[in-house]
């Protein structure tokens, strides 16, 4: 193991025993503070021999020490921070050997000689020395005088590109005397038979009144069969607390809509079964942040290992979290008053 893992192994141990070492002052047996606490007796044993690898895992574990060390006395919050810092700190040795196992660059490597590419000379410029001392220049003939451009005579159209361009004249007029026409007959003739207070109907033949020469129409007014039924009052619920282990919600309607929503926070975790109708439905452990929806008859039932993580929404009212910091709870959902 490493340095870093037999340093927070060491401080884990020397928190835990501050918690054991308070329980014997106490005169307490782990069975008596599982039987109070309702945490199981390995879990806490696992919190005075400082061994957070235990199942479910460190947010678990946390939570315990947190727990078990407030049922003693002790200030839990802060044995729960402290014991955030030795994780902490053991992440921030164990990063820091990462980065120095990293393999150095070697040294005294020579860097590889990289390919020569040869260019050609630019158009624009002169020859080399090399190029010169080759070969000696080569005379060239003069040039010869270009030869003069002669002015583009027209082309006369042939008697074929005639007629098609005079084709093509006709019918630009014939299109025109359509549209004209159909002008004429859908817009100037309806209104010059009817009257300028008319215009087409939908079919383009039909003369249709203008809205201005239309009898203004009364609107229908409701009558007393057409009124909107009124919205039907909110829930009624009642709350119970029989005991730190139990709170009883009831509503005066069915069916009971409940929705568990569980907070955003890193350590929100939450292992519950659920129970709807007498039925068992699932037995899971939440994460942050999840939204469970849940629905049923007459009663819902759920057994929540930290109900204060998540909060509870019945029938479209918001009735907060599911309980305060404590131990595991049943909460219970029931219809009071059966709907006919």
């Amino acid at each position: 193991m490493s340095h870093g893992g037999e340093r927070k192994k060491e401080r884990l141990k020397e928190l835990g025993s501050r918690v054991r070492k308070r329980r014997e002052e106490l005169g307490l047996t782990i069975e008596q503070v599982s039987e109070k606490t309702k945490i199981r007796s390995r879990y806490l044993i696992a919190v005075e021999e400082g061994d957070d690898s235990i199942s479910p895992g460190r947010t678990y574990f946390r939570a315990f020490l947190k727990t078990y060390a407030s049922f003693l006395g002790l200030d839990g919050s802060a044995l729960s921070a402290e014991y955030q810092d030795i994780l902490a700190q053991a992440e921030s040795a164990q990063s820091g050997r990462t980065r120095d196992a990293r393999p150095e660059p070697e040294e005294g490597r020579r860097p590889q000689p990289q390919p020569v590419t040869k260019t050609a000379p630019s158009a624009g410029a002169g020859p080399s020395p090399a190029s010169e001392s080759a070969s000696p220049p080569v005379p060239t003939a003069p040039a010869s005088p270009a030869p003069r451009p002669h002015a583009a005579r027209p082309r006369r159209r042939t008697s074929g590109e005639r007629r098609r361009r005079g084709g093509a004249g006709w019918v630009l007029l014939v299109l025109v005397a359509l549209v004209a026409a159909t002008y004429y007959l859908v817009t100037v003739r309806p209104a010059f038979l009817f009257g300028p207070g008319t215009e087409t109907g939908p079919t383009g033949g039909v003369p249709v009144t203008s809205p201005g020469n239309d009898p203004v129409e009364e609107p229908d007014l409701p009558g007393p069969g057409d009124e909107s039924p009124p919205e039907p009052p909110a829930p009624v619920i009642t709350r119970e607390d029989p005991n730190d282990e139990k709170t009883v919600w009831s509503i005066d309607r069915t069916p009971i809509e409940l929705t568990l929503k569980m907070h955003e926070e890193s350590d929100s975790y939450c292992w519950v079964s659920v129970y709807t109708d007498g039925k068992h439905s699932f037995e899971r452990t939440l994460t942050p942040g999840e939204v469970v929806d849940l629905t049923a008859d007459s009663e819902i039932t759920i057994r929540a290992g930290k109900p204060w993580v998540m909060d509870i929404i019945l029938n479209g009212q918001e009735m907060g979290p599911g309980g305060e910091f404590g131990p595991v709870k049943d909460l219970v959902f029931r219809v009071a008053v059966t709907a006919e």
